[in-house]
């Protein structure tokens, strides 16, 4: 596996380590269920290479939030979410409260976390500096290799 793999593959753990850590500390978390989605990959792309992170569904509303007076949040959603916080209904149904929190959504929206976005600003310098030293190495190695390989035939041992 190639040094630019490798120090990709580091970097996607970093952002995964950075995006759980902001949503630690910006209280976002219920069960640790979205952040126990998270997963990377890098692809080969056409380009050079992409670091991929995916995780649930939901963490793009956790990130950007909800506008008010949009669409509404499905009421499945929301039941397990309740279920998980535990609060308490009284003699009212999980689903009315339920209802009662898609209202709330609906009137005051909930504002974005950015946790995608702060955890890479965050990340950035560490992350630019891995990569460039990696491909750095990489591209001298390459030359180093291509030298050799020109030398050797020249000498008539290729």
């Amino acid at each position: 596996m190639s040094l630019v793999i490798q120090t990709l593959e580091k970097v996607g753990t970093l952002l995964i380590q950075e995006m759980a850590s902001d949503l630690m500390r910006k209280k976002k978390v219920a069960s640790k269920g979205l952040i126990d989605s998270l997963k990377m990959n890098v692809d080969k792309t056409t380009d050079g290479y992409e670091v991929n992170i995916t995780g649930k569904d939901y963490a793009k509303w956790v990130n950007i939030g909800r506008k008010k007076g949009g669409k509404k949040v499905p009421i499945s959603a929301l039941l397990p979410w309740i279920r998980l916080k535990g609060f308490e209904t009284g003699n009212n149904s999980l689903v009315s409260l339920a209802f009662a929190i898609q209202t709330a959504i609906w009137k005051n929206g909930i504002a974005p976390t950015n946790f995608i976005e702060d955890s890479m600003k965050k990340a950035n310098k560490t992350i630019e500096s891995k990569v460039l030293e990696a491909m750095g190495f990489e591209v001298s190695n390459n030359i180093d290799n291509l030298i050799k390989k020109y030398w050797n035939s020249k000498d008539g041992t290729n």
